[in-house]
């Protein structure tokens, strides 16, 4: 039996079920040939807690941070513990060569595809590619 494909969702990754009303873990599963479990790291839900308690965010973005938390919570999503004061970006790079990484952020994708690993995108609120 094959081992399912590690699949690590980036924060902004995370808020598309609340700002587009989107099934990210359906649309991923319908369009991959691979068996996949998703993981997340610590710092991704401290930064969605961030989101959903800070001033400055607008209520769009508190509501889709709340969604997404509740989303990792119902779909028991394995939670990885990170340590150290490394940038996100760079913890979620390096997990780049064993995940794949599922992101929005084109500056990271960039990153990630530079470094030869794989990353899923949603295109035009409505499919997901795998690059």
């Amino acid at each position: 039996m094959k081992t399912a494909k590690k699949i690590l969702l980036d924060t902004n990754f995370l808020l598309l079920p609340g700002q587009f009303k989107v099934d990210i873990f359906e649309g991923i599963l319908q369009f991959i040939d691979f068996s996949a479990e998703f993981i997340v790291l610590d710092r991704i839900i401290d930064e969605l807690k961030d989101i959903k308690s800070s001033k400055k965010s607008n209520l769009n973005g508190k509501m889709s941070a709340s969604i997404a938390l509740q989303l990792l919570e119902k779909k028991k999503v394995k939670v990885l513990k990170t340590s150290g004061n490394q940038n996100v970006d760079d913890l979620i790079l390096e997990f780049g060569k064993i995940c794949i990484i599922a992101t929005q952020d084109k500056v990271l994708a960039r990153r990630i595809r530079a470094s030869g690993a794989q990353v899923i995108s949603m295109r035009q609120k409505s499919h997901f590619v795998l690059k």
